[in-house]
């Protein structure tokens, strides 16, 4: 009798826990490379970009650090992007620094594929918006989360991308 007691008992609190969880909503963040980069490197509106960054790793901890940055969600190209881009716009020895803390803390994001869908709606998107390449496939990327991930924000720093993400129904940073 008080196994199944404590069978009742256990399964109750579980089933509180569950719902109490399921009350809030995690958001995600989909990062562009230019909402990203400038927290590895300063640049052009880094500010808002640092704010939105330090919001998605502090998502759901009340405030306190979390450290993790299961709520980040890139497009698998983001690393080459990043990479290339800290090598180009390097003028000091920091730059390993900066590659290395990007390695280590892009491990824990949650990674799109490129895959061959998504190489094609780039290409439609480039016709439809006139986008940049790798913006397009950053969209199309954040186009294929949204489905998943419905509580998911847009960071970007390009207007035009920003434009288009709008238009094809992403929420974006700056959107109430």
């Amino acid at each position: 009798m008080t196994v199944e007691f404590n069978k009742r008992v256990i399964k109750d609190q579980f089933e509180e826990i569950i719902s109490e969880t399921s009350e809030f909503e995690m958001k995600y963040y989909f990062f562009d490379t230019s909402g990203l980069f400038g927290n590895f490197r300063k640049e052009q509106h880094t500010d808002e970009m640092g704010d939105l960054f330090w919001n998605a790793l502090n998502e759901g901890s009340e405030g306190k650090p979390s450290f993790g940055y299961k709520n980040i969600i890139v497009s698998h190209f983001l690393s080459y992007e990043i990479i290339k881009s800290l090598i180009t716009k390097a003028n000091d020895e920091n730059v390993l620094l900066q590659i290395n803390k990007f390695l280590i803390e892009s491990n824990s994001f949650i990674k799109i594929e490129v895959t061959k869908d998504i190489l094609k709606k780039s290409i439609t998107l480039i016709e439809k918006y006139s986008l940049k390449s790798y913006d397009a496939i950053q969209l199309a990327c954040a186009l294929e989360a949204k489905d998943k991930y419905e509580k998911m924000i847009f960071v970007a720093n390009d207007r035009n991308l920003i434009k288009a993400a709008r238009i094809e129904g992403l929420k974006v940073n700056g959107d109430d």
